[in-house]
């Protein structure tokens, strides 16, 4: 799926950076109540001669998961990541060992905020909500399947409801109530 149809918001420009805000698909925790949505902050470097110095050593790693209730997951965690032009990524491990980075224009230092944490039982929630969270990009096919038991045609994005019945079964057979 594109991001095509995903609200962007202008965090920040300034003459060597341009910023957008993504809202990021399958950020916010899984529950009968899905978790508000994380965001990833897109800087891009737009420094036609000069190079632009970056300190990527903030505190994100240090956040600990949101704990959660009745049975709700996390979202995914805080993480940054610098895309360079040519490609090459440093990912969240290496931006937390090296930490100081020296970037040209087209480079991208990607900070991703995570999401709230769902509140109850993802495979309580509405089998209809969790199509319209699908469509509208907040959440992915395969969490559908994996996260909220709900089978969903990737061409026609319509619920498989025979499969979505059989999957939501057999995976709350397993749990205790």
């Amino acid at each position: 799926m594109d991001n095509s149809s995903v609200p962007r918001c202008l965090d920040c420009t300034r003459d060597d950076f341009a910023g957008a805000g993504l809202r990021a698909t399958d950020s916010g925790g899984p529950g009968k109540w899905r978790g508000g949505l994380g965001v990833d902050n897109i800087w891009v470097v737009e420094a036609d001669s000069e190079p632009v110095y970056i300190a990527s050593n903030a505190d994100t790693y240090l956040y600990k998961p949101v704990p959660t209730i009745l049975k709700g997951k996390s979202g995914p965690p805080y993480s940054k990541r610098i895309i360079f032009a040519d490609g090459k990524e440093e990912t969240n491990e290496d931006t937390r060992h090296k930490k100081y980075y020296v970037l040209h224009s087209g480079d991208q230092a990607i900070d991703f905020c995570s999401g709230g944490c769902g509140v109850g039982d993802p495979l309580e929630r509405d089998v209809e909500a969790v199509r319209e969270d699908v469509v509208n990009e907040m959440v992915s096919i395969k969490s559908a399947r994996d996260d909220y038991g709900v089978v969903i045609d990737p061409k026609t994005l319509e619920v498989d409801r025979e499969q979505t019945e059989r999957l939501r079964e057999e995976r709350k057979g397993g749990q205790v109530k």
